[in-house]
């Protein structure tokens, strides 16, 4: 009988470290897509966000965007219907560079950086937004699901 106890301890020491142990960033990749043949244009446009799921936190960074345009990252489902949710607004620099930083626990689904002007609803109110607009010629997209 004392030794089917002896695996306990470990277990138990397992289990506590896994409960502690923080979840390591991740990160997503966004780029400009042909709107016909929905191939990677990367040299078009790109991003690069890094997350962390378990705190919620993430950072992005974008490149090869319009001059001066306000854009929303938006993230939805595979629906199809347009619907989602605003997880925060940038504006490009004159150099079409931008970046942004906050909170958002969402991370599943099609993740996008779009025109802020085909989008309606309010960033990270976690009420559900809508696509209005449709120019994928101006946005960056996923290149994975979550």
């Amino acid at each position: 009988m004392k030794s089917s106890k002896v695996w306990i301890i470990p277990l138990l020491i397992l289990v506590g470290w896994l409960l502690v142990t923080p979840v390591a960033a991740e990160t997503l990749r966004l780029v400009a897509k042909h709107p016909g043949s929905w191939v990677e244009q990367p040299e078009l446009g790109s991003a690069e966000i890094t997350y962390q799921p378990d705190k919620g936190r993430f950072r992005l960074t974008a490149t090869g965007l319009a001059a001066n345009e306000s854009y929303a990252l938006v993230q939805h489902t595979q629906q199809g219907n347009g619907q989602g949710y605003i997880i925060t607004g940038i504006k490009a620099s004159s150099q079409g560079t931008a970046t942004a930083q906050g909170e958002w626990s969402h991370w599943q689904g099609k993740i996008w950086l779009v025109l802020q002007r085909d989008v309606a609803g309010k960033a990270g109110d976690q009420v559900t937004d809508q696509l209005t607009g449709w120019h994928p010629r101006h946005y960056l997209f996923e290149t994975r699901l979550l």
